[in-house]
């Protein structure tokens, strides 16, 4: 999905979901993921290539944008694509750091120990013992 479906960040401050799709986070359940990963896990047996993801998030006041990005990972990794969070320290609406109730801020990291930033570092935890 494409942020250009729902009007980039002009359109993501009040945003429930890609209008006229009744897509949310909240539709997104982990078998909706695996089924848009599948592509890429294909592409990747056929040509013996990694993958990597590099732009993904959720944004911090969305409704279960938390288990949107716990599902996004959960999938990669039993998948074996690669990934890097998007934003750890940019734009505050994609930034684990802070709250989904926090004003907007230019400060690189917000301090708060959010759920996201709890399901990042799960998993971060994960790939260091590999």
């Amino acid at each position: 999905m494409s942020p250009f479906d729902w009007g980039l960040l002009q359109g993501l401050k009040n945003w429930d979901g890609v209008p006229g799709t009744g897509i949310t986070y909240s539709t997104y359940d982990i078998n909706r993921v695996r089924q848009q990963v599948h592509i890429i896990t294909e592409f990747m047996q056929w040509t013996q290539l990694k993958v990597i993801i590099t732009e993904f998030g959720a944004l911090r006041w969305a409704k279960d944008s938390d288990k949107y990005l716990n599902h996004l990972i959960a999938v990669f990794e039993e998948r074996k694509v690669e990934w890097i969070f998007h934003s750890m320290a940019g734009w505050n609406g994609w930034n684990p750091t802070f709250t989904a109730d926090r004003e907007e801020s230019q400060e690189p990291h917000g301090g708060d120990e959010t759920p996201a930033l709890q399901i990042l570092k799960h998993y971060w935890q994960l790939n260091q013992q590999e």
